[in-house]
């Protein structure tokens, strides 16, 4: 499974990484 290959490496990496995506994310949704 690639996908899961990938969740993998995204878990090993950290989950703050796509955290702060989320959170960049919220931010312009709130701001505008």
């Amino acid at each position: 499974m690639l996908l899961a290959h990938g969740f993998e490496q995204v878990r090993q990496k950290g989950s703050h990484v796509i955290m702060q995506k989320y959170l960049n994310l919220y931010n312009k949704c709130n701001t505008s």
